[in-house]
């Protein structure tokens, strides 16, 4: 039996240690790229304040926040916008999408948002009856 000079021990690929260690810090990174993957699709809590989506969400309000992949028209968002600045996030009812402009307005608001794109939206508040609660 020949001995190969890049195999240690038999010959069988998976004997030899660097490789084994290569697979196991491929594996490692793997797992830590799916568990970053969740972590960003986690829900996020946050308190409102303001009173612009008056009455769906009241100010105090503690929403969950999850991601989607995409948006439909009456979702509610969490998006960010610049103001005076410094980037500030909006919770604000979904009106109208054209093509990759979204229109957004407070359920409390008689004027509509400056339009954003879906890539602006940090995520939605499902069923809000179910997931808001008032912590005052």
């Amino acid at each position: 039996m020949t001995s190969d000079p890049n195999f240690s021990g038999t010959n069988h690929p998976w004997d030899d240690p660097k490789r084994h260690e290569a697979t196991r810090i491929k594996l490692l990174k793997d797992k830590i790229y799916e568990l970053t993957q969740e972590i960003e699709k986690a829900p996020l809590l946050f308190e409102t304040k303001g009173t612009s989506m008056y009455p769906t969400i009241k100010e105090g309000d503690v929403c969950i926040c999850m991601q989607k992949d995409s948006y439909k028209a009456n979702d509610i968002v969490v998006f960010f916008m610049k103001l005076d600045d410094e980037y500030i996030g909006i919770a604000h009812r979904i009106i109208g999408i054209n093509g990759e402009n979204i229109t957004t307005r407070g359920d409390n608001n008689e004027f509509l948002d400056a339009q954003i794109k879906q890539e602006n939206i940090l995520c939605t508040i499902p069923e809000v009856p179910k997931y808001a609660y008032n912590l005052k």
